[in-house]
């Protein structure tokens, strides 16, 4: 499970050149661009991942209004406002996430975060018993919700970033019975069909009603029917095309790639094991992919992909399915996601 806040510690501090006022902190494996001279090696803070939406209402963060604020539908007609994390480039230096020192915040909350270990989840700052940080979200396309989502059936498909995996970058980079596809933009969709009767999709941590226009699309294209010749597996996909995300694949027509196989138990299932129809619709695979000596190293590599889906345009970036047992120990599902910096900086 992906923890937005996090106590964290700066692990490194460097000068970005020609910049007079700021300057470039490490931490976990984040780059953060900050004031000079406000944080040293080893200062303790709250860290606050990219993709975050801080609410500007409250006082702590009132700060961040001024740096723009995005309006997000949490439920129908539910909507807040608040500043969203983004990936962003000063003076040439990417910065991802926010970071804050403990010793800003009042006695109370310093004596709190010193009862957390390193890498615990923040979940009270001052006076806020719950700060209400969410990971933002874009607003459906297809708004027929019926139910919500069931994690019994699979794991969220929101991957842990490779970035929050620094200490344990040097087991990683030893497994090797992976598969690494491409990551796509688009509307996670998930479907399943407990008896090979009945079947549910799910998308955003909601179920669609039959009328779904998603769901009419899943039939047309063969996926329900699918799910029904082969009960207890979950068929996790990205549907994607006009209208959906900008279509930043400029592609013609409305499509599904499915990205992950989930049997019971939460077994994910390699690519060896798919039916012909899951392959014939599946995400591509980087050929030969593995994990070179350093994350920094990972980022740069998975920057230079482009035209896995349609030519001449960059990916998105990668998810990696490790099938091995050794990783459910360092995060609790099978998959990875490492990001493109020049898609993000573009698309994002």
């Amino acid at each position: 499970m992906r923890k937005l806040v996090t106590l964290q510690r700066v692990l490194d501090v460097q000068p970005i050149p020609g910049a007079d006022a700021i300057e470039v902190a490490t931490i976990l494996g984040w780059k953060i661009v900050v004031k000079k001279g406000e944080f040293h090696i080893n200062d303790k803070v709250v860290y606050f991942e990219v993709d975050s939406m801080i609410p500007v209402n409250n006082h702590m963060f009132e700060f961040l209004a001024e740096r723009g604020t995005t309006r997000m539908e949490i439920a129908e007609n539910e909507y807040i406002t608040g500043h969203r994390l983004r990936t962003i480039k000063l003076r040439g230096q990417i910065s991802q996430g926010l970071a804050m020192p403990v010793v800003t915040f009042e006695p109370k909350t310093i004596e709190y975060l010193n009862t957390l270990s390193e890498g615990d989840e923040v979940k009270q700052l001052n006076d806020i018993n719950d700060i209400e940080v969410v990971k933002y979200n874009r607003i459906m396309t297809d708004p027929n919700m019926i139910g919500l989502y069931d994690s019994r059936i699979a794991p969220t498909t929101g991957a842990v970033r490779i970035q929050s995996l620094v200490n344990d970058y040097d087991t990683i980079k030893t497994f090797t019975n992976l598969e690494a596809s491409i990551k796509i933009d688009g509307e996670s969709t998930t479907v399943y069909s407990p008896d090979g009767i009945d079947v549910k999709v799910y998308s955003h941590g909601a179920e669609l009603g039959p009328e779904s226009l998603r769901r009419l699309e899943l039939q047309e294209f063969g996926f329900i029917d699918e799910a029904k010749d082969n009960p207890g597996k979950a068929y996790q996909m990205e549907y994607v095309g006009p209208g959906i995300r900008g279509n930043t694949l400029k592609l013609p027509n409305r499509k599904f790639f499915i990205f992950s196989i989930v049997g019971k138990h939460h077994k994910f299932y390699s690519r060896d094991e798919w039916s012909e129809f899951a392959l014939a619709n599946a995400t591509p695979l980087v050929q030969n992919f593995e994990f070179p000596d350093t994350i920094d190293e990972l980022i740069e590599l998975v920057a230079t992909y482009r035209g896995h889906i349609t030519k001449n345009i960059l990916d998105e970036g990668i998810v990696v399915h490790v099938f091995d047992e050794n990783l459910m120990s360092i995060q609790p599902t099978n998959n990875i996601k490492v990001l493109s910096n020049k898609w993000l900086l573009k698309y994002d």
